[in-house]
């Protein structure tokens, strides 16, 4: 799995860069800082490569009971790749479309150094652009290629009836506590490798439960797991739980909690997460979130806007779709940056 964890963190990267491209948010940084995040992603797109992937690709069908399982099973991995400029075919399409995001940028700067990079910037993104047209076409084939070979080995052997599976997902409303167990069952090693030779990582259970659940499952550390740790509940901390103005970057920590508070007054579980992600992506960014320390700012947050904003497993568990959530999430963009922009200007409005 090394390969396809790596290339498909690579692409969601930088894709992630073009999206904030594409989008109607005004734009901090400089254009120069634009086109160098531009050439990163592009670096990484270039490491991606077809054939290593196939390689491992073919690794792993061999722990699969056909090819179109392994397919299956790695395909989440590049979903984002596939959403990209969906429904565009052509490169025709793909530069009108590349052309007339940039077109749009002038208006999006706050200061006045885009014309001298603007050519720049089109000419590193209509590459990043030919290339994820590419590499998504590219994997496309790769699929086929192998649902075809699955379908050819189907025909030189003699079908078997089979009673079906029942077809299930799990309910979301108890989600949060499958979550526990499923986190329990593997610390304890309940769920083991079919060859002990080659061993999978919680990571990896994680995901596959996932798929064959319909629902994201969080990964959660033993130590704050609260079904091997009762004792341990975080609920006996209050008084040790730190405000939010502790871990903001901010020259007036305090006033920007107290404003969060009154703006942020109805959000919770998928959406206080998109806050969260809004204040580590602000340029520059307002808080930084290790994965060891994400409860300590989830209770913090929960602190400090004095409310219900849902489970922690709602906002540690809910992955961003930067297709779906996109409008949710420049909606608190928006909120976000009207408190910095008072802030900024004195008002306390």
């Amino acid at each position: 799995m090394e390969k396809i964890h790596a290339y498909s963190v690579f692409i969601e990267r930088t894709i992630e860069v073009v999206n904030f491209m594409e989008s109607n948010r005004r734009i901090t940084e400089t254009s120069q800082n634009l086109v160098a995040r531009l050439r990163n992603g592009l670096r990484e797109l270039n490491s991606v490569d077809l054939v290593e992937l196939e390689k491992e690709i073919h690794i792993i069908s061999r722990e699969f009971v056909n090819k179109s399982d392994t397919i299956l099973f790695i395909n989440p991995f590049f979903k984002t790749l596939y959403k990209w400029k969906e429904g565009i075919n052509t490169i025709a399409e793909l530069m009108e479309s590349v052309e007339a995001d940039v077109n749009k940028l002038p208006g999006r700067f706050n200061n006045g150094l885009l014309a001298i990079n603007q050519s720049a910037i089109l000419k590193e993104y209509s590459i990043i652009a030919v290339r994820l047209h590419h590499l998504k076409y590219d994997y496309k084939q790769l699929c086929t290629k192998f649902l075809n070979e699955v379908k050819a080995n189907e025909q030189k052997t003699t079908q078997k009836t089979e009673t079906p599976l029942p077809v299930f997902k799990l309910n979301p409303d108890f989600t949060d506590i499958a979550t526990l167990y499923l986190n329990v069952a593997i610390d304890k090693q309940y769920l083991l490798p079919v060859d002990p030779q080659k061993p999978v990582s919680k990571t990896d259970i994680l995901h596959s439960i996932s798929g064959f659940l319909g629902c994201q499952i969080a990964h959660i550390n033993p130590q704050d797991n609260s079904i091997l740790n009762p004792q341990k509940s975080q609920n006996d901390k209050s008084g040790h739980i730190k405000p939010l103005s502790d871990y903001l970057l901010h020259t007036q920590p305090a006033l920007l909690a107290e404003r969060i508070k009154t703006v942020f007054n109805i959000e919770k579980g998928k959406s206080i997460r998109l806050l969260i992600k809004a204040l580590e992506e602000n340029q520059p960014a307002l808080i930084t979130v290790a994965n060891r320390n994400f409860k300590a700012v989830y209770l913090a947050l929960k602190e400090t806007l004095g409310r219900d904003i849902g489970s922690y497993q709602s906002v540690m568990g809910y992955t961003y779709d930067p297709i779906s959530a996109k409008p949710d999430y420049d909606a608190i963009c928006q909120k976000l940056t009207h408190i910095l922009t008072t802030l900024e200007s004195g008002q306390i409005s």
